[in-house]
């Protein structure tokens, strides 16, 4: 039975590290092409110390809401992707104006 949950967690760490291998270029070509060629070492420099501020307490903020309730970082992590969706249809719908085109329906 510990070999079975081993083996799970070996296999979920390696589709992580997959997955980061495959979007993450992707992820820093979109956001390096959408910054102005001037700017692009500062706004890409500031953009990577504010995703460091964020990221960094993550492991200390789930480890105290899983002392206080095993189930408050599932619902921290839904609530972030319930935010950043949000964020993110806001950001289309504004693009979206802007650019004078009919909006589309994006997926």
């Amino acid at each position: 039975m510990f070999s079975t949950y081993v083996t799970l967690i070996g296999l979920s760490t390696i589709l992580a590290a997959v997955g980061l291998m495959i979007s993450s270029p992707y992820l820093e070509a979109a956001v390096q092409n959408a910054i102005d060629d001037d700017k692009r070492a500062k706004v890409f420099s500031m953009l990577s110390v504010l995703i460091l501020l964020f990221t960094a307490p993550a492991g200390i903020i789930g480890g105290w809401a899983y002392k206080l309730d095993p189930r408050i970082p599932l619902w921290l992590v839904t609530a972030a992707f319930a935010i950043s969706s949000l964020l993110l249809h806001l950001y289309r719908r504004r693009t979206d104006r802007n650019s004078g085109l009919p909006q589309q329906i994006h997926t």
